[in-house]
């Protein structure tokens, strides 16, 4: 299993992609999904019921899942759940998880996380 790519600046982040400034579109193994890296980046770190959620460890590591994913699953919203594992330095297993919603014709980057153990295998049980 790999490492987790190193956590980027937002420079680092949004130069991943075409248009640093807008919206992009990459080809996923599912289907094209619309991705702004400026929202992309800033949501990892919000406020959630009046507490700070830094998933920024995470961005380094959003371009691989999305692109070369372990697996994708669809619920029964039809929002998509795309997988792949990585460690971190300390042999941690890190479960990024990136969540695509569907407008008809393209996905839609919504948000990525760190999955615990139990929503991983409910994404694989199709809970």
């Amino acid at each position: 299993m790999a490492m987790i790519p190193k956590r980027l600046n937002k420079e680092q982040f949004v130069n991943q992609f075409k248009n640093p400034k807008g919206d992009n579109i990459i080809k996923t193994p599912v289907g094209e999904l619309k991705i702004n890296p400026q929202y992309a980046f800033s949501h990892l770190r919000r406020v959630k019921n009046g507490k700070l959620e830094n998933r920024k460890f995470l961005n380094g590591g959003i371009l691989p899942t999305l692109l070369n994913p372990l697996f994708v699953t669809k619920n029964a919203e039809r929002t998509l759940f795309f997988y792949k594992p990585f460690t971190n330095e300390n042999g941690k297993i890190i479960n990024l998880v990136s969540v695509e919603v569907s407008d008809g014709n393209i996905l839609n980057y919504k948000t990525s996380y760190h999955g615990s153990h139990n929503r991983v295998m409910n994404m694989i049980k199709n809970d």
